[in-house]
């Protein structure tokens, strides 16, 4: 079930600056209106990285895609993020944001 105001971050990690500098605008947004802000770098050393991102595209009400040639070239995210963020986007409702960085 969708987290009530989890919001995914799906980046390249090349793009790792642009993400930050989102992080930076979401956290200002976060002191009008509580957001979980939920990116990769959550996951704890040690941990299943696959399934704590599964578990965080299930949660989330909200995602952001940072579109980038790194992000269209990067396979996890083509073949595992986008569908299952498309597929709740219709099928639950989840709002998609996708940002053309460059």
């Amino acid at each position: 079930m969708a987290g009530e105001n989890t919001l995914f971050i799906s980046y390249a990690h090349r793009d790792e600056i642009w993400k930050d500098e989102l992080l930076v605008q979401l956290r200002a947004l976060g002191r009008a209106v509580p957001l979980d802000i939920w990116d990769d770098r959550r996951i704890r050393q040690g941990e299943d990285w696959y399934r704590e991102i599964r578990n965080a595209v299930a949660r989330a009400r909200f995602a952001v895609c940072l579109i980038t040639g790194h992000f269209l070239g990067s396979s996890f995210c083509m073949d595992e993020e986008i569908p299952e963020l498309l597929r709740r986007r219709q099928e639950e409702g989840l709002e998609l944001l996708p940002i053309l960085i460059r």
